[in-house]
């Protein structure tokens, strides 16, 4: 590998060079291995495209990979072209050849920011693509997973927010999502994923004819470049595969992965255990009680035999050790061993298969084929803290809660609430009723004031008027219609207490206490963030400066 550094490289003043980016290299690393591969590897004329149309690229330390959507241009040469910050094009194209599928390996250029591949050096390129750098000493990330292209009818945040949350659990640190198609309520929860770092987008789209389906393949040929040297291992699964770790030394994929040190091993491969899914997930979230009704790993359970060892496996990959990806295997390594296959009795893939055949018509026969069937639950632990985390991440999402100042009663908020078609609102947990109480924090500060109460959207149970015949977390429920359990109930020592007063009855709603301290305010023995119940009517008792909290469901 011929590298030449240009740090006295002559640039434009508008398009200064990182120091990264000031190598040329002459020659692609590995080019004897792929011409000896070339002639061998199986490829189809698939598709109808008349140009590379390129998806994206990645700049490694001796070459620039380039990913494409075609897939019928295997072995054509072609050029890269190379562009400056500004897109102005710098002239000193390299040759190069489509390999393996849907990529072309490309030299470095100094200054090159930018670049597309065409069909001859003088032909008008396509629209050139950034070029990412991969270019850190370690991978950023340990475990990373490629979710496959997402597209069809079927409903998908729930499926969206469990496969990212298991993934998580199992110690994945960053998620690539390849997008087709979804609804804009799914699409909300995906954004607020790319808010938060957890994932990327990356869209499946070119000039060029394709039914949803077909985007597979490029899909996890992107995967595969998108994370050499980006992390060190990588999962490429469906949206419906979840890859479980049985083997009682390793409760998590991360553990198992951490007791690897054989630098020979490239590809984890897992069989498949098919699970029936009779029915399409929810399409919007109402509640939590019908979000845990409906979670895929709670509602189905009924589990096949394990597939054949090349009955759709999937795989965790090295990356930067594998030549070239297919959906189910590599099709070849640069080192080490193409395949390693993981005893079921150590780690499977629990595949939910929706019963209702859209594109694959023989996928409900295959299922079945493999009984008898049982019904075998996730971990408990996994379950309740994947239970948990779903719940908390929707409610993020979908039901938006605003905080008002109001001089105003309980059913004076709560119509208030209605008036903007929300309710009062509860907490499912604590973290839930501390974050409510960091809101009404903000409010008590804008307006200049001590202590303040927020009316919530609960009421006492019947069976339950005062203190002493229920336990203080049984004595409420929450009234939105979306909040269930009792874990929200954070009550202040001794409440609620159903105090009694003959001119308006007992206490029979619940506020928080916000206080601006943070803490406590002195005197009174209350916390910040506590709940106490109190007359529906009050506008004065303990803090004159009330304020509401309306929940709305995102539609």
């Amino acid at each position: 590998m011929d590298f030449i550094s240009n740090s006295q490289h002559s640039t434009r003043p508008d398009c200064p060079i990182e120091l990264w980016n000031t190598i040329r290299t002459n020659t692609i690393p590995n080019s004897e291995i792929h011409k000896k591969l070339a002639p061998n590897f199986s490829h189809s004329e698939y598709l109808y495209h008349t140009t590379p149309s390129v998806l994206a690229a990645f700049v490694y330390k001796d070459q620039i990979t380039v990913t494409l959507t075609s897939e019928n241009q295997y072995n054509k040469t072609v050029y890269c072209r190379y562009f400056d910050c500004q897109r102005r094009e710098i002239p000193d194209q390299f040759y190069s050849v489509i390999f393996p599928q849907s990529t072309v390996f490309c030299a470095r250029r100094p200054g090159a920011k930018y670049i597309s591949i065409a069909r001859n050096f003088t032909d008008t390129p396509e629209f050139p693509v950034p070029i990412i750098p991969r270019l850190e000493k370690e991978p950023p990330h340990y475990f990373t997973v490629c979710m496959a292209t997402l597209y069809g009818d079927e409903p998908k945040f729930l499926q969206i927010v469990d496969f990212i949350e298991y993934y998580k659990l199992q110690g994945a640190t960053f998620f690539h999502i390849y997008l087709r198609n979804v609804t804009d309520y799914d699409r909300v929860l995906l954004d607020d994923y790319v808010r938060t770092g957890d994932i990327e987008i990356i869209k499946m789209h070119d000039h060029h004819w394709r039914d949803d389906f077909m985007w597979h393949n490029s899909q996890i040929n992107d995967c595969h470049h998108r994370n050499k040297y980006y992390s060190k291992w990588t999962a490429l699964v469906d949206i419906d595969e979840r890859i479980e770790i049985k083997n009682e030394a390793h409760k998590t994929i991360l553990s198992y992965l951490n007791s690897i040190h054989n630098s020979s091993i490239v590809n984890l491969h897992f069989q498949v255990q098919w699970v029936i899914k009779q029915n399409n997930t929810p399409a919007r979230y109402k509640s939590d009680e019908q979000l845990t009704r409906e979670m895929i790993f709670l509602k189905y359970q009924n589990v096949s035999q394990v597939g054949d060892i090349w009955d759709q496996p999937k795989c965790i990959i090295r990356p930067e050790k594998v030549v070239a990806m297919t959906i189910h295997i590599p099709t070849a390594v640069y080192s080490g061993e193409r395949f390693t296959f993981i005893p079921p009795s150590v780690g499977v893939v629990r595949h939910y298969r929706n019963v209702e055949q859209r594109v694959f018509s023989g996928a409900l026969k295959r299922m079945m084929s493999h009984g008898p069937f049982t019904i075998q639950p996730i971990p408990k632990w996994l379950s309740e803290e994947l239970t948990k985390r779903i719940l908390e991440r929707i409610k993020s999402v979908y039901n938006v809660v605003d905080v008002f100042v109001a001089h105003i009663n309980h059913p004076q908020a709560e119509a208030q609430c209605n008036a903007q078609r929300a309710k009062l609102t509860g907490f499912q947990t604590d973290e839930e009723r501390m974050k409510m109480a960091g809101e009404g924090l903000k409010l008590l500060l804008l307006n200049g004031w001590k202590h303040g109460n927020i009316w919530l959207g609960a009421k006492s149970k019947p069976a339950c008027p005062h203190a002493g015949l229920c336990a203080p977390k049984d004595a409420f429920y929450w009234t939105d219609g979306q909040t269930t359990g009792t874990d929200g109930f954070g009550w202040a020592v001794g409440q609620p207490d159903g105090l009694f007063h003959a001119g308006v009855g007992r206490q029979a709603c619940a506020h928080q206490y916000v206080f601006a301290s943070g803490t406590i305010y002195p005197g009174w023995g209350y916390i910040h963030g506590q709940l106490d119940d109190q007359w529906c009517s009050d506008l004065v008792s303990f803090s004159a400066n009330k304020m509401y909290a309306c929940g709305k469901l995102v539609t």
